[in-house]
């Protein structure tokens, strides 16, 4: 479930959806899944559909699961489908790159993903659960600036650069679980290897 190890919103839920229908309709009675990373701001839609396709008991598509995913956001639910769709096509680039986590964030379209979020937001403004779950989602969104600022300081191969980052990011970490301890969990900080602990990157 760890996906890439970064802190933005990322979705492999079809990855995760498409095999766990086919292990079950060839026999398998249990599964087990760790590093659930708790960062539902971030995976929180990759997590759903994992439960949903262990729990299928109306044997439907990923792409119906989607669309029942997507009504509960009201008028906005294309535009959420936008985003998972965006986030999935991210993914697969990356994966593509093969470069890991710097492959995933050198690609990262943070403000093409907030304008999408941004859209949805303007639809369900007299919605108030809707505009809830938007506003759900746009803090992860908020989590990938901050990400890419560290990133980008670890790039530059700048020691005070990197050091700022570094400190700015711990903050704003503190002040997101402060205000909502289930968008991201703190935790994760521990694997995020030179960008927290390492030096800059050599240039």
């Amino acid at each position: 479930l760890e996906g890439f190890q970064a802190q933005v919103p990322q979705n492999y839920a079809r990855i995760l959806y498409d095999d766990v229908v086919r292990f079950k309709e060839n026999g398998v009675r249990g599964v087990s899944f760790d590093e659930c990373s708790e960062e539902f701001a971030l995976k929180g839609f990759v997590f759903y559909m994992l439960g949903r396709a262990l729990l299928n008991y109306d044997r439907l598509s990923y792409d119906a699961q989607v669309d029942d995913y997507c009504a509960c956001f009201g008028a906005a639910a294309s535009e959420i489908r936008r985003y998972l769709n965006e986030l999935e096509l991210i993914h697969v680039k990356a994966a593509k790159l093969g470069e890991g986590v710097d492959g995933l964030l050198s690609i990262y379209p943070v403000e093409r993903l907030a304008a999408i979020l941004v859209r949805a937001v303007d639809l369900v403004e007299d919605d108030p659960g809707a505009l809830e779950r938007v506003r759900f989602l746009q803090k992860g969104i908020a989590v990938a600036r901050e990400e890419l600022k560290l990133y980008s300081a670890w790039a530059s191969g700048d020691w005070k650069t990197l050091r700022a980052a570094r400190k700015a990011y711990c903050d704003f970490v503190g002040s997101m679980v402060a205000e909502d301890p289930v968008a991201l969990h703190p935790g994760k900080l521990s694997v995020k290897g030179p960008y927290l602990r390492g030096a800059p990157r050599r240039r």
